[in-house]
Protein backbone atom coordinates (compact mmCIF):
# COMPACT_ATOMS: atom_id res chain seq x y z
CA UNK A 1 0.00 0.00 0.00
CA UNK A 2 1.38 3.16 -1.29
CA UNK A 3 1.26 6.36 1.68
CA UNK A 4 1.93 9.92 1.07
CA UNK A 5 5.19 8.66 3.76
CA UNK A 6 6.81 6.76 0.90
CA UNK A 7 5.55 8.29 -2.54
CA UNK A 8 5.26 12.15 -3.06
CA UNK A 9 2.18 13.86 -5.70
CA UNK A 10 5.38 15.03 -7.84
CA UNK A 11 6.32 10.69 -8.19
CA UNK A 12 2.98 9.88 -8.57
CA UNK A 13 2.45 12.49 -11.70
CA UNK A 14 5.85 11.25 -13.56
CA UNK A 15 3.94 7.89 -14.16
CA UNK A 16 2.06 9.59 -16.72
CA UNK A 17 5.01 9.03 -18.44
CA UNK A 18 4.02 4.93 -18.88
CA UNK A 19 0.82 6.58 -20.52
CA UNK A 20 -1.06 6.21 -17.25
CA UNK A 21 -2.61 3.90 -15.52
CA UNK A 22 -6.56 4.81 -16.54
CA UNK A 23 -6.87 8.29 -16.83
CA UNK A 24 -9.20 7.79 -20.11
CA UNK A 25 -11.58 4.74 -19.01
CA UNK A 26 -9.59 2.82 -21.63
CA UNK A 27 -11.12 -0.60 -23.11
CA UNK A 28 -10.51 -3.22 -20.86
CA UNK A 29 -11.92 -6.86 -22.63
CA UNK A 30 -13.10 -5.03 -24.92
CA UNK A 31 -15.62 -3.23 -23.01
CA UNK A 32 -15.70 0.40 -23.11
CA UNK A 33 -15.88 2.58 -19.68
CA UNK A 34 -18.34 5.32 -19.43
CA UNK A 35 -17.81 8.44 -17.71
CA UNK A 36 -20.08 8.73 -14.83
CA UNK A 37 -18.92 12.24 -13.20
CA UNK A 38 -17.08 10.46 -10.11
CA UNK A 39 -16.32 6.67 -11.39
CA UNK A 40 -16.22 4.74 -14.72
CA UNK A 41 -19.09 2.70 -15.32
CA UNK A 42 -18.17 -0.51 -17.36
CA UNK A 43 -21.44 -2.66 -18.24
CA UNK A 44 -20.51 -6.35 -18.75
CA UNK A 45 -22.53 -8.45 -20.83
CA UNK A 46 -21.87 -12.00 -20.09
CA UNK A 47 -20.19 -14.17 -17.46
CA UNK A 48 -17.17 -15.36 -19.52
CA UNK A 49 -15.61 -10.97 -20.30
CA UNK A 50 -16.54 -10.16 -16.50
CA UNK A 51 -15.17 -12.71 -15.07
CA UNK A 52 -11.84 -12.11 -17.51
CA UNK A 53 -11.64 -8.66 -16.66
CA UNK A 54 -10.25 -9.59 -13.45
CA UNK A 55 -7.65 -12.24 -14.86
CA UNK A 56 -4.07 -11.87 -13.97
CA UNK A 57 -3.43 -11.01 -17.21
CA UNK A 58 -6.17 -8.29 -17.65
CA UNK A 59 -5.62 -4.89 -18.70
CA UNK A 60 -6.71 -3.69 -15.85
CA UNK A 61 -3.92 -4.05 -14.01
CA UNK A 62 -0.99 -2.78 -16.27
CA UNK A 63 -0.44 1.15 -17.49
CA UNK A 64 -1.30 2.08 -20.98
CA UNK A 65 1.62 1.40 -22.31
CA UNK A 66 1.60 -1.99 -20.32
CA UNK A 67 5.11 -1.50 -18.52
CA UNK A 68 3.92 -1.30 -15.57
CA UNK A 69 1.86 -3.29 -13.16
CA UNK A 70 -0.69 -1.76 -10.51
CA UNK A 71 -2.25 -2.42 -7.48
CA UNK A 72 -6.09 -2.19 -6.48
CA UNK A 73 -8.53 -2.59 -3.74
CA UNK A 74 -11.68 -3.89 -4.60
CA UNK A 75 -15.57 -4.19 -3.20
CA UNK A 76 -18.15 -5.85 -4.09
CA UNK A 77 -21.80 -4.98 -3.91
CA UNK A 78 -24.98 -7.55 -4.61
CA UNK A 79 -27.00 -3.91 -6.10
CA UNK A 80 -24.51 -1.78 -7.83
CA UNK A 81 -26.51 1.14 -7.27
CA UNK A 82 -25.69 1.72 -3.83
CA UNK A 83 -23.44 4.71 -2.65
CA UNK A 84 -19.90 4.35 -1.19
CA UNK A 85 -21.61 5.39 1.85
CA UNK A 86 -20.16 3.46 5.84
CA UNK A 87 -23.13 1.74 7.27
CA UNK A 88 -23.32 3.78 10.18
CA UNK A 89 -24.52 6.96 7.77
CA UNK A 90 -26.77 4.55 5.77
CA UNK A 91 -28.61 3.96 9.32
CA UNK A 92 -30.06 7.78 9.84
CA UNK A 93 -33.89 8.06 9.36
CA UNK A 94 -35.02 9.89 6.59
CA UNK A 95 -37.48 11.71 9.15
CA UNK A 96 -34.01 12.84 10.81
CA UNK A 97 -32.26 13.80 7.54
CA UNK A 98 -35.84 15.61 6.89
CA UNK A 99 -36.12 17.61 9.81
CA UNK A 100 -32.40 18.54 9.66
CA UNK A 101 -30.82 17.19 12.36
CA UNK A 102 -28.51 15.88 10.06
CA UNK A 103 -27.37 18.66 8.21
CA UNK A 104 -27.10 20.89 10.95
CA UNK A 105 -24.78 18.40 12.76
CA UNK A 106 -22.43 17.58 9.95
CA UNK A 107 -22.25 21.54 8.62
CA UNK A 108 -21.42 22.51 12.34
CA UNK A 109 -19.40 18.72 12.96
CA UNK A 110 -19.73 20.36 16.16
CA UNK A 111 -17.94 17.03 17.84
CA UNK A 112 -21.00 15.42 19.25
CA UNK A 113 -22.11 14.37 15.74
CA UNK A 114 -20.02 11.39 15.90
CA UNK A 115 -21.11 9.89 19.37
CA UNK A 116 -24.89 10.51 18.16
CA UNK A 117 -24.52 8.42 15.11
CA UNK A 118 -21.87 5.66 16.41
CA UNK A 119 -20.63 5.35 20.11
CA UNK A 120 -24.53 4.63 20.69
CA UNK A 121 -23.51 1.01 18.97
CA UNK A 122 -19.87 0.75 19.67
CA UNK A 123 -19.87 1.72 23.60
CA UNK A 124 -21.91 -1.48 24.10
CA UNK A 125 -19.92 -3.96 21.51
CA UNK A 126 -17.13 -2.74 23.77
CA UNK A 127 -18.71 -3.67 27.19
CA UNK A 128 -19.76 -7.28 25.91
CA UNK A 129 -15.98 -7.34 24.32
CA UNK A 130 -14.57 -6.84 27.07
CA UNK A 131 -16.99 -9.21 29.19
CA UNK A 132 -15.99 -12.05 26.98
CA UNK A 133 -12.00 -11.33 27.50
CA UNK A 134 -10.75 -9.91 24.21
CA UNK A 135 -7.79 -7.43 24.47
CA UNK A 136 -8.85 -4.12 24.07
CA UNK A 137 -6.67 -0.86 24.21
CA UNK A 138 -5.94 1.74 26.65
CA UNK A 139 -8.27 4.36 24.78
CA UNK A 140 -11.09 1.89 24.97
CA UNK A 141 -11.23 1.32 27.89
CA UNK A 142 -10.51 5.02 28.75
CA UNK A 143 -13.73 5.50 26.91
CA UNK A 144 -15.68 2.83 28.44
CA UNK A 145 -14.65 4.77 31.98
CA UNK A 146 -15.57 8.05 30.27
CA UNK A 147 -19.22 6.51 29.63
CA UNK A 148 -19.40 4.81 32.45
CA UNK A 149 -19.05 7.33 34.89
CA UNK A 150 -21.09 10.07 33.20
CA UNK A 151 -23.67 7.67 32.90
CA UNK A 152 -24.33 8.88 29.28
CA UNK A 153 -24.78 5.78 27.36
CA UNK A 154 -28.27 5.04 29.50
CA UNK A 155 -29.08 8.30 29.49
CA UNK A 156 -29.15 9.17 25.84
CA UNK A 157 -26.48 12.49 26.60
CA UNK A 158 -23.57 12.70 24.54
CA UNK A 159 -20.35 14.41 25.48
CA UNK A 160 -19.58 17.77 24.20
CA UNK A 161 -16.16 16.63 22.61
CA UNK A 162 -14.98 13.57 21.03
CA UNK A 163 -12.30 13.01 23.47
CA UNK A 164 -11.94 9.78 25.28
CA UNK A 165 -11.06 9.65 28.99
CA UNK A 166 -7.35 9.06 27.57
CA UNK A 167 -7.25 12.60 25.58
CA UNK A 168 -6.90 10.87 22.42
CA UNK A 169 -9.51 11.49 19.50
CA UNK A 170 -11.87 8.74 18.64
CA UNK A 171 -11.47 6.46 17.22
CA UNK A 172 -7.67 6.19 18.22
CA UNK A 173 -5.50 4.08 16.36
CA UNK A 174 -6.59 0.45 18.79
CA UNK A 175 -10.59 1.74 18.17
CA UNK A 176 -9.61 1.54 14.76
CA UNK A 177 -8.87 -1.96 15.22
CA UNK A 178 -12.24 -3.08 17.03
CA UNK A 179 -14.19 -1.12 14.38
CA UNK A 180 -12.80 -3.33 12.09
CA UNK A 181 -13.93 -6.35 13.99
CA UNK A 182 -17.48 -4.98 15.02
CA UNK A 183 -17.68 -4.29 11.41
CA UNK A 184 -17.11 -7.81 10.24
CA UNK A 185 -19.88 -8.49 12.40
CA UNK A 186 -22.54 -6.22 11.18
CA UNK A 187 -21.97 -3.07 13.71
CA UNK A 188 -22.87 -0.27 11.72
CA UNK A 189 -19.57 2.03 11.49
CA UNK A 190 -17.80 4.50 10.16
CA UNK A 191 -15.44 2.54 7.73
CA UNK A 192 -16.25 0.93 4.07
CA UNK A 193 -14.79 -2.70 3.69
CA UNK A 194 -12.84 -3.64 0.81
CA UNK A 195 -10.23 -6.50 -0.02
CA UNK A 196 -6.79 -6.66 -2.40
CA UNK A 197 -8.27 -10.10 -3.30
CA UNK A 198 -10.89 -9.63 -6.62
CA UNK A 199 -12.44 -13.11 -5.79
CA UNK A 200 -13.15 -12.09 -2.21
CA UNK A 201 -15.35 -8.92 -3.79
CA UNK A 202 -16.97 -11.26 -6.39
CA UNK A 203 -17.92 -13.35 -3.86
CA UNK A 204 -19.83 -10.70 -1.22
CA UNK A 205 -21.34 -9.57 -4.63
CA UNK A 206 -23.02 -12.53 -6.32
CA UNK A 207 -23.24 -14.96 -2.59
CA UNK A 208 -26.72 -14.37 -2.21
CA UNK A 209 -27.90 -14.02 -5.90
CA UNK A 210 -29.92 -16.64 -7.10
CA UNK A 211 -30.45 -17.98 -10.62
CA UNK A 212 -33.37 -16.53 -12.85
CA UNK A 213 -35.60 -19.38 -12.75
CA UNK A 214 -35.71 -19.03 -8.92
CA UNK A 215 -36.18 -15.08 -8.99
CA UNK A 216 -39.26 -13.57 -10.66
CA UNK A 217 -37.50 -10.08 -10.56
CA UNK A 218 -35.91 -11.42 -13.80
CA UNK A 219 -38.52 -10.80 -16.11
CA UNK A 220 -36.34 -8.38 -18.57
CA UNK A 221 -33.08 -9.33 -18.37
CA UNK A 222 -31.11 -6.37 -20.08
CA UNK A 223 -33.14 -3.84 -17.66
CA UNK A 224 -32.75 -6.13 -14.47
CA UNK A 225 -30.96 -5.22 -11.63
CA UNK A 226 -27.27 -5.42 -11.67
CA UNK A 227 -24.30 -6.18 -9.05
CA UNK A 228 -20.99 -4.58 -9.17
CA UNK A 229 -17.41 -4.72 -7.58
CA UNK A 230 -15.79 -1.36 -7.25
CA UNK A 231 -12.29 -0.93 -7.83
CA UNK A 232 -9.49 1.53 -6.68
CA UNK A 233 -6.03 2.07 -7.82
CA UNK A 234 -3.58 2.00 -4.54
CA UNK A 235 -2.18 4.94 -6.15
CA UNK A 236 -4.81 7.19 -5.89
CA UNK A 237 -5.61 6.32 -2.52
CA UNK A 238 -2.07 7.49 -1.90
CA UNK A 239 -2.27 10.73 -3.43
CA UNK A 240 -5.66 11.53 -2.02
CA UNK A 241 -4.28 10.53 1.55
CA UNK A 242 -1.19 13.04 0.78
CA UNK A 243 -3.98 15.71 -0.01
CA UNK A 244 -6.65 15.18 2.84
CA UNK A 245 -4.56 14.64 6.08
CA UNK A 246 -8.01 12.85 8.24
CA UNK A 247 -8.22 10.29 5.00
CA UNK A 248 -7.13 7.01 6.55
CA UNK A 249 -6.04 3.46 5.22
CA UNK A 250 -6.86 1.07 7.68
CA UNK A 251 -4.81 -1.94 7.96
CA UNK A 252 -5.16 -3.80 11.51
CA UNK A 253 -4.02 -5.95 12.89
CA UNK A 254 -5.58 -9.64 12.18
CA UNK A 255 -5.31 -10.63 15.82
CA UNK A 256 -8.72 -11.53 16.83
CA UNK A 257 -10.30 -10.95 13.59
CA UNK A 258 -9.86 -14.09 11.37
CA UNK A 259 -12.54 -13.17 8.96
CA UNK A 260 -10.51 -10.10 8.06
CA UNK A 261 -7.36 -12.26 7.54
CA UNK A 262 -9.38 -14.91 5.01
CA UNK A 263 -11.15 -12.08 3.19
CA UNK A 264 -7.77 -9.88 2.99
CA UNK A 265 -9.31 -7.39 3.91
CA UNK A 266 -8.94 -3.90 4.36
CA UNK A 267 -11.17 -0.45 5.18
CA UNK A 268 -11.24 2.80 4.16
CA UNK A 269 -12.29 6.15 6.56
CA UNK A 270 -12.77 9.23 5.03
CA UNK A 271 -15.04 11.01 8.29
CA UNK A 272 -13.13 13.50 9.88
CA UNK A 273 -12.05 12.42 13.47
CA UNK A 274 -11.71 15.94 14.08
CA UNK A 275 -13.39 19.19 12.82
CA UNK A 276 -12.54 20.33 9.75
CA UNK A 277 -13.61 23.26 7.49
CA UNK A 278 -14.79 21.47 4.26
CA UNK A 279 -16.34 18.40 6.02
CA UNK A 280 -17.28 16.14 2.75
CA UNK A 281 -21.04 16.76 2.23
CA UNK A 282 -23.25 15.60 -0.16
CA UNK A 283 -23.90 17.88 -3.22
CA UNK A 284 -27.33 18.17 -1.22
CA UNK A 285 -25.83 18.99 1.95
CA UNK A 286 -27.51 16.45 3.56
CA UNK A 287 -25.26 13.80 4.49
CA UNK A 288 -21.86 11.89 3.84
CA UNK A 289 -20.10 12.47 0.57
CA UNK A 290 -19.94 9.26 -1.34
CA UNK A 291 -16.52 7.69 -1.34
CA UNK A 292 -16.45 7.87 -5.05
CA UNK A 293 -17.04 11.60 -5.02
CA UNK A 294 -14.81 12.36 -2.65
CA UNK A 295 -11.65 10.53 -4.35
CA UNK A 296 -12.10 12.52 -7.59
CA UNK A 297 -13.14 15.92 -4.95
CA UNK A 298 -10.20 17.84 -6.59
CA UNK A 299 -10.00 21.79 -7.34
CA UNK A 300 -9.15 22.07 -10.98
CA UNK A 301 -5.49 22.66 -11.66
CA UNK A 302 -4.32 21.02 -8.04
CA UNK A 303 -2.02 18.10 -8.21
CA UNK A 304 -4.50 15.75 -7.39
CA UNK A 305 -7.10 16.73 -10.04
CA UNK A 306 -4.24 16.27 -12.58
CA UNK A 307 -3.09 12.46 -10.80
CA UNK A 308 -6.66 12.06 -11.81
CA UNK A 309 -7.23 13.15 -15.32
CA UNK A 310 -3.68 12.03 -16.43
CA UNK A 311 -2.70 8.68 -14.52
CA UNK A 312 -5.00 6.55 -12.32
CA UNK A 313 -8.07 8.17 -13.79
CA UNK A 314 -11.67 7.35 -11.81
CA UNK A 315 -12.88 4.65 -9.55
CA UNK A 316 -14.24 2.02 -11.45
CA UNK A 317 -17.22 0.01 -11.21
CA UNK A 318 -17.57 -2.83 -12.94
CA UNK A 319 -21.28 -4.15 -13.55
CA UNK A 320 -23.31 -7.46 -14.67
CA UNK A 321 -26.55 -8.14 -14.43
CA UNK A 322 -27.84 -10.52 -11.16
CA UNK A 323 -29.09 -13.34 -13.47
CA UNK A 324 -26.03 -14.03 -14.83
CA UNK A 325 -24.22 -15.09 -11.53
CA UNK A 326 -23.66 -19.13 -11.97
CA UNK A 327 -20.74 -19.26 -13.78
CA UNK A 328 -19.20 -16.43 -11.56
CA UNK A 329 -19.99 -18.66 -8.16
CA UNK A 330 -18.76 -21.97 -9.85
CA UNK A 331 -15.20 -20.29 -10.56
CA UNK A 332 -15.41 -19.31 -6.86
CA UNK A 333 -16.31 -22.68 -5.76
CA UNK A 334 -13.72 -24.25 -7.85
CA UNK A 335 -11.12 -21.86 -6.38
CA UNK A 336 -12.07 -22.17 -2.47
CA UNK A 337 -14.05 -19.07 -2.47
CA UNK A 338 -17.30 -19.64 -0.25
CA UNK A 339 -18.51 -18.82 2.87
CA UNK A 340 -17.24 -21.32 5.07
CA UNK A 341 -13.40 -20.12 3.57
CA UNK A 342 -14.41 -16.57 3.94
CA UNK A 343 -15.87 -16.63 7.33
CA UNK A 344 -13.93 -19.50 9.06
CA UNK A 345 -16.32 -20.34 11.79
CA UNK A 346 -19.45 -22.33 12.15
CA UNK A 347 -21.34 -19.61 11.30
CA UNK A 348 -19.72 -19.65 7.73
CA UNK A 349 -20.04 -23.24 7.69
CA UNK A 350 -23.67 -23.17 7.99
CA UNK A 351 -24.24 -20.28 5.88
CA UNK A 352 -22.25 -22.52 2.81
CA UNK A 353 -24.17 -25.52 3.76
CA UNK A 354 -27.83 -23.37 3.47
CA UNK A 355 -26.53 -21.78 0.05
CA UNK A 356 -28.51 -23.29 -2.91
CA UNK A 357 -26.40 -25.44 -5.16
CA UNK A 358 -26.23 -25.57 -8.90
CA UNK A 359 -28.75 -27.74 -10.51
CA UNK A 360 -30.03 -28.21 -7.55
CA UNK A 361 -34.05 -29.14 -7.52
CA UNK A 362 -36.55 -26.92 -6.31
Amino acid sequence: MYSDEDISLDTILNLKTYGGINPNAKPICGVSGEDKGSYFEYRFKDEETFLSAFDVSSDLYFSNDASQRYDFIFRGQRDSSLPLIPTVYRTVSKDSVRNGVVQRAIRNFSNEYIPELELRYFVPFLEKVNDLGYLLDDDSMGLLREQHKKKLYKQGIWPSDMRTGTGVTFPSEGQLRLLALAQHYGLPTRLLDWTTNPNIALYFATQALVQPSRNPRFKDFDHGPTFGVWIVPEILLAAVQATKDYFRIVRPQKFQNENLMAQQGLFTCHVPSHRVSNFPLDKDGQGLMPFDHFLCDADEGSKLHKIITEVTGKPMLFTLSQDKVELIQRKLDLVGVHGASVEPSLRGAVSEALRPRHNQNH
